[in-house]
């Protein structure tokens, strides 16, 4: 009993380490079906100031809530690296990554300042009421 079937007739595949013909289409790639051609295309890397403005506004909005001396600088600072690294995302023609991440920041930066600004406008209002001698 002989169990070497061989190729199917009129079909001799290419030797090892050669692809298809030229014109040829690409088979599949059965370990990764997205992408015929072998490895997917690698993600660009992320703006750096993208990164900043997301850790710089998540730690300016909790001191936004009871430190107006802390949480308008970080704050602040969050949204303009924000719309710097956006501006720059956009410049870079898919060579860099991050635009959710610094719209993230942008928008914590914005409310983190919009926090800081009314807690000093209370606080404000809290002592002049105090300094006129007024209790509500």
């Amino acid at each position: 009993m002989n169990n070497n079937y061989g190729p199917p007739p009129g079909f001799s595949p290419p030797p090892f380490g050669y692809g298809p013909p030229p014109g040829a289409p690409i088979p599949p790639n059965p370990m990764n079906p997205g992408y015929p051609g072998g490895m997917p295309p690698m993600q660009p890397a992320n703006n750096g100031l993208a990164i900043a403005s997301l850790v710089t506004g998540i730690v300016g909005l909790f001191p936004g809530c009871c430190c107006v001396v802390l949480g308008i600088p970080l704050s602040v600072g969050a949204l303009v690296m924000g719309l710097v690294a956006m501006s720059q995302i956009n410049r870079s023609q898919g060579r860099q990554g991050g635009r959710g991440l610094a719209i993230a920041g942008a928008v914590l930066g914005g409310t983190g300042t919009a926090m800081s600004i009314i807690n000093a406008a209370f606080s404000f209002s809290n002592q002049m009421m105090r300094s006129a001698h007024i209790h509500i």
